[in-house]
């Protein structure tokens, strides 16, 4: 869940390109308004059942984000600069054993009622005032990322720990690249579809 919030952090920044009239063919093409700033509030739902030992445990996550990207100008060598953040962020978990869990960023200073709670809501404060700044080139490929650590340091040493792999910059940058790789380089047609093969 904490990936994928990630990544739909990532995905705002990108948009993409459609001929206003219908056409045969199109080239489906990125475009970055300079000098703009872009809010995206997402909606995710994760359900989860798993076996272990012939019994059930059933996990359900319901969250709510509100991303920034604050687009710069393309400098001289063709790079652009984006400032991307995470506003807010409101979850409801339901996990194994009956566990129910609200975390509403609106809300930081409400504490855990047990160890497993505590944990989840200072990775969630955490991720909800990440920020991170990502420079494309002149492809809109992302070449390098700086994550702004303000938002980690009031976390635990075990809440760092596992948002380390999320908001780490090899893995912010990778996830990125292979988000726009999803696009087609060749002109398509309604209906059309190709393959891509992924690394999760």
């Amino acid at each position: 869940m904490l990936r994928l919030t990630a990544l739909l952090a990532l995905a705002l920044a990108t948009t993409l390109a459609f001929p206003t009239q219908a056409q045969a063919q199109v080239k489906l093409e990125l475009k970055f308004p300079e000098k703009k700033t872009r809010r995206v509030e997402i909606t995710s739902k994760f359900h989860q059942v798993m076996t272990i030992n012939g019994s059930e445990l059933e996990t359900n996550v319901e969250s709510t984000v509100v991303t920034s990207a604050a687009i710069d100008q393309r400098q001289p060598d063709g790079t652009l600069p984006i400032q991307n953040k995470i506003e807010s962020v409101f979850t409801l978990m339901s996990l194994p054993g009956g566990n129910e869990i609200t975390f509403d960023s609106n809300n930081p200073d409400v504490e855990g009622t047990d160890p497993q709670s505590q944990q989840i809501f200072e990775m969630m404060r955490a991720i909800a005032g990440s920020s991170y700044t990502m420079v494309l080139d002149k492809n809109n490929r992302a070449v390098s990322v700086k994550r702004d650590d303000e938002a980690l340091e009031g976390a635990s040493d075990v809440a760092r720990a596992m948002l380390k792999g999320v908001l780490d910059p090899e893995y912010l940058k990778q996830v990125y690249n292979q988000e726009i790789g999803r696009i087609s380089k060749e002109p398509v047609n309604q209906g059309d579809t190709w393959l891509r093969t992924e690394i999760s």
